[in-house]
């Protein structure tokens, strides 16, 4: 847990310092202090720091001496060159973010090749164009397996592009790089652990600060959601006062109607009829039943005056023994207002 903390915390801050303009000034300082000593002082540590490179495969029998340091160059067919975008936020951290999400965009898994890959930015800000190369690791292993066992030294790893051009990014396993820089490890680890330390004790500062902030907002959420709950009960209780409202305005419309028909009614019927029951329904039906002298004019009667149309009989007319009248049974429908 620690050391991939310390690894993490490495390869941030060497992409920060990548990012900077501190290298390309360290670059050009290095280049003027050479150009001011001695031209053979220049040549020497220019072969110095200078590794000789192997091409791979071996196109030709190795002629270095035992113990230099050499720079393996892959050919461009033994590597994979893939394209992708990430958020711009994964530069901080690139190797860590490939590394964990490199079989989304590659057949492999990150035990099963060593990678490298670099930045530049794109159309899109918020995205970064990441150029990423990878070589499987049994194939890496035993090429560097094969050079060492001739008695050099692989420092670095690189590969050609299709172009015919290095690529400038080294593809060595981090186990196999600096081995000559051991002595300066513990001193490594020693300012890993102190920034560590700091970087932890940033975090459970900056976690503290998001605990309370996390809780002010809850608490904010808390009263918004009462306020919330609040205001939807009051559009509640507005809606179903404003269809109460609207029901009774409708059943005093309805009740104004229905007296508006039986005064017509009242008024339209012969004086004799009586009416024994009158229905009125939702749909603008009316049925009327009642007694009358002369039952086969009302129909028509009721057409006319009474605001009804579709007055037929229901059951036919039937007479009645007891008052000598006859009795009917009518169906019609209510004019529609306008009509």
């Amino acid at each position: 847990m620690i050391l991939s903390l310390f690894n993490s915390l490495r390869s941030q801050l060497h992409e920060r310092w990548k990012g900077t303009p501190i290298p390309a000034f360290f670059t050009w300082w290095s280049s003027e202090l050479l150009a001011c000593v001695p031209s053979t002082w220049r040549h020497r540590l220019s072969e110095r720091n200078v590794s000789p490179i192997i091409h791979w495969p071996l196109q030709t029998p190795l002629d270095h001496e035992a113990d230099s340091a050499v720079a393996l160059l892959l050919a461009a067919d033994q590597v994979l060159l893939c394209q992708l975008q990430l958020p711009s936020q994964s530069a901080h951290d690139l190797r860590s973010v490939l590394a964990f999400e490199l079989d989304k965009y590659t057949p492999f898994k990150v035990d099963q090749i060593y990678f490298d890959a670099w930045s530049q930015a794109s159309e899109n800000q918020a995205l970064l164009q990441i150029s990423l190369v990878l070589v499987e690791r049994n194939r890496l292993d035993a090429a560097v397996q094969s050079v060492e066992a001739q008695g050099l030294q692989v420092v670095s790893v690189d590969a050609m592009s299709e172009a015919g051009r290095p690529y400038g990014i080294d593809l060595l396993p981090r186990r196999h790089r600096d081995i000559r820089a051991t002595r300066l490890r513990h001193i490594k680890y020693a300012l890993s652990v102190g920034i560590g330390l700091l970087v932890l004790l940033l975090m459970m500062t900056r976690v503290g600060n998001r605990e309370k902030e996390l809780i002010e907002m809850r608490e904010q959420v808390v009263s918004l959601r009462t306020r919330a709950m609040e205001v939807d009960r009051m559009r509640k209780q507005l809606q179903e006062r404003t269809e109460i409202e609207k029901a009774l305005v409708l059943q005093d419309k309805q009740k104004q109607t229905s007296v508006a028909f039986l005064n017509e009614l009242t008024n339209c019927v012969p004086t004799d009829t009586w009416l024994e029951q009158l229905e009125m329904h939702l749909d603008g039906s009316v049925t009327l039943s009642g007694l009358s002298r002369q039952s086969n004019l009302l129909p028509a009667e009721l057409m006319r005056c009474a605001g009804l149309e579709k007055a037929t009989f229901q059951g036919g007319i039937q007479p009645d023994r007891e008052s000598g009248l006859e009795r009917f049974n009518i169906v019609a429908h209510r004019r529609k207002a306008g009509v």
